[in-house]
């Protein structure tokens, strides 16, 4: 059953324009969510935790943001997107003193893009990861 079933008539051609972006070289989500929807040209990415089977890939936090980034850039270009065209970056982090290495993870990664950014002490994050990235990105047109 489509997400549309369940929403009144009025909500389906939204819905309709909507568009579910799940790269194949990354794994499905065991929650009730898409790694992305794109809509009227903006890519909205869901959070990206850096675990394999359930754990985290590694217990240091830089090492984990820059998987996180790395996901994050495959669902981009999967969408049409990419890394200079991200407008809205949100980075969770278990702890606060992770903070100085997720900003040195995050200018080398966008070098001279700046993208608006919000990094959020957050306590636990699920599988116990260490940080999780979200974003939102325009289009390449």
């Amino acid at each position: 059953m489509t997400p549309s079933a369940f929403l009144p008539e009025t909500s389906k051609p939204l819905i309709n324009k909507m568009k579910y972006i799940q790269p194949e070289s990354l794994p499905t989500p065991g929650g009730h969510y898409s790694p992305a929807i794109v809509h009227n040209g903006t890519v909205y990415v869901s959070g990206q935790i850096a675990v394999k089977d359930g754990k985290p890939i590694s217990n240091n936090p830089a090492e984990q943001a820059k998987i996180c980034l790395q996901n994050m850039e495959t669902i981009l270009v999967a969408a049409s997107s990419d890394r200079n065209h991200v407008l809205k970056l949100n980075i969770y982090i278990s702890d606060r003193s992770y903070w100085e290495d997720i900003n040195a993870v995050c200018t080398e990664f966008f070098g001279e893009h700046k993208p608006a950014r919000t990094i959020i002490t957050s306590g636990d994050l699920h599988y116990f990861a260490l940080v999780e990235i979200d974003c939102i990105a325009a289009q390449i047109h």
